[in-house]
C-alpha cells in the first residue's frame, strides 16, 4: 500500500509539474488538480482501512471493493482531463 500510495502521488505531482513547464502554461484546472490529490489520498486511506479489515472483493490483484474502484476511476479520469487540457491550451 505504501508503494501504491507514494508511486501514485509521485506520478501525479511530477507529471503536473512537467506538463506545466514543457507547455509553458498553468494547469487546465487548479480545482480539478486539487481533486485528484485529495481523491487519491481518499483512495489510499480507504484501501489502508478496508484491506486489513478483510473488506475485499476476493479477487487477486483486484482486492478493493467497487466503491473504491469507482473513486480510482474518477480520479484517473480527472487527472487525464487536467493533463490533456493543459496540453491542448498551450501556446
Amino acid at each position: 500500500a505504501v508503494i501504491f500510495a507514494f508511486g501514485g502521488s509521485v506520478l501525479f505531482c511530477t507529471s503536473y509539474y512537467i506538463v506545466q513547464r514543457t507547455c509553458q502554461v498553468r494547469l487546465f484546472s487548479d480545482t480539478l488538480a486539487g481533486f485528484t490529490f485529495w481523491g487519491w489520498q481518499l483512495v489510499i486511506v480507504s484501501a489502508a482501512i478496508s484491506l486489513p479489515l478483510g473488506i475485499t472483493s476476493s479477487k487477486e490483484y483486484a482486492e478493493l471493493e467497487w466503491p473504491i474502484d469507482l473513486l480510482i476511476t474518477v480520479v484517473w479520469v480527472a487527472y487525464a482531463i487536467v493533463f490533456l487540457g493543459t496540453i491542448f491550451q498551450r501556446r
